[in-house]
């Protein structure tokens, strides 16, 4: 099998289901098996063992991008594309959406995968530190979200990201529960970062957001608007 960048071959994590595996089995069958260029995008992240956003954490992520009528959202962190490719779905593939990874090999990968899916999307690409371009970066955008692979970076992508959201905006966040890690008595430093991640954003007063126990976790934060 050929060699793709930063895979989690042999690095899988214990995993502790948060959410009853009966119940995590009838969601799956509500939901219809992607097929086309989705379907595609999870069997290739099943071959080379690439993780990828869970399912129905793409579908939330979906309806919360057609609700709020995204225009912009900034990935920091996008692999192939998979994860865009869901909030472009939203977006009715319209808008920009930004991918950012350090493998030029998975960027043009996920550029590939959305201009085949929505081919009126405004797909901008960066290939490097997402933290450092969007600290640089002049637009601020509607939706911003977090799923960088080195979860130490979790609490300083989350600073950043709040200073470049929109009056209104809203960020997202994958892997805030890092496979039930959070809970673990002595937890690692990835997991330390991650909680840290987590109660930084859910203890600004600036700030509502809510942490849902959807795939690995999704923390969604939107800035307060002034009362009229």
């Amino acid at each position: 099998m050929e060699e793709y960048p930063h895979t989690s071959k042999g690095r899988s994590r214990p995993f502790l289901d948060v959410t009853h595996p009966e119940i995590r089995r009838y969601l799956r069958e509500l939901h219809e098996h992607e097929v086309g260029v989705f379907g595609e995008m999870e069997e290739f992240a099943r071959q080379i063992n690439y993780p990828i956003l869970d399912s129905l954490s793409g579908h939330l992520i979906s309806i919360l991008a057609w609700m709020s009528r995204f225009s912009s959202v900034y990935e920091m962190g996008s692999g192939f594309g998979y994860s865009a490719s869901w909030f472009a779905r939203g977006m009715n593939g319209k808008g920009r959406v930004t991918v950012t990874d350090i493998s030029e090999v998975y960027i043009e990968m996920a550029k590939k995968n959305l201009r085949t899916l929505y081919p009126s999307l405004d797909v901008r690409t960066v290939v490097g530190d997402a933290i450092d371009h969007l600290r640089h970066d002049s637009e601020v955008h509607d939706c911003i979200f977090i799923d960088i692979g080195d979860k130490m970076l979790y609490p300083e992508a989350g600073r950043v990201a709040i200073e470049r959201l929109s009056d209104g905006g809203v960020l997202i966040a994958d892997n805030v529960l890092w496979r039930g890690k959070v809970v673990e008595p002595e937890p690692d430093e990835q997991t330390r970062s991650i909680r840290r991640f987590n109660e930084e954003l859910m203890s600004r007063t600036d700030m509502d957001s809510i942490l849902l126990p959807v795939g690995d976790g999704l923390l969604i934060s939107t800035r307060k608007r002034p009362l009229d």
